[in-house]
C-alpha cells in the first residue's frame, strides 16, 4: 500500500497570498508485476524452457529493476566458444532470445523488462564473474 497526500494551493487575489484550498489522503494498493509476485511460478516456466539451444553452457537470471526502476529480467547466459564465434554469434544469441521472448514473453506474462548478457566461455574463464556462473 503507498500513501498520497495532495494539497491544492491557491493565490488570494487581493492578499497575494498563498493558502491551501483543498487536500486529500489517498491509499494505493502497490500492484506489483506477476515476476515479481510470484517468483516460484517463474523459476518454473524458466525451468521449462529446457532444453535451451545448442551451445548454452550456463543460463542464469535474476530479478531486479532496470536503471529506470522499472521491472526487469536479467538474462547471464554463457555460449560454447564454438557458439560464441563473431561469424554466428548473432544468429545464436538471436535464437536463444527468440526463444526466450516467445514461450516465457517477460512483458506480457510476467511484467518484466527482458535484458540478455552474453558472454563466451573463455571470456568467462578468465573473467570469473559469479553472475554468469
Amino acid at each position: 500500500m503507498t500513501t498520497h497526500f495532495a494539497v491544492h494551493f491557491a493565490v488570494e487575489p487581493s492578499t497575494n497570498c498563498v493558502k491551501a484550498v483543498s487536500y486529500r489522503w489517498e491509499v494505493r494498493k502497490m500492484i506489483l508485476p506477476r515476476g515479481v509476485a510470484q517468483p516460484a511460478e517463474l523459476t518454473k516456466h524458466i525451468n521449462a524452457l529446457a532444453p535451451l539451444p545448442a551451445g548454452v553452457v550456463n543460463f542464469r537470471y535474476t530479478v531486479d529493476n532496470d536503471w529506470s526502476g522499472d521491472p526487469a529480467i536479467f538474462f547471464w547466459i554463457t555460449l560454447s566458444d564454438e557458439a560464441a564465434r563473431r561469424a554466428v554469434l548473432a544468429q545464436t544469441s538471436r535464437r536463444i532470445m527468440d526463444l526466450i521472448t516467445q514461450q516465457l514473453d517477460p512483458v506480457g506474462q510476467w511484467g518484466l523488462i527482458p535484458y540478455f548478457n552474453f558472454r563466451s566461455q573463455s571470456e568467462q574463464a578468465s573473467l570469473k564473474e559469479e553472475v554468469f556462473g
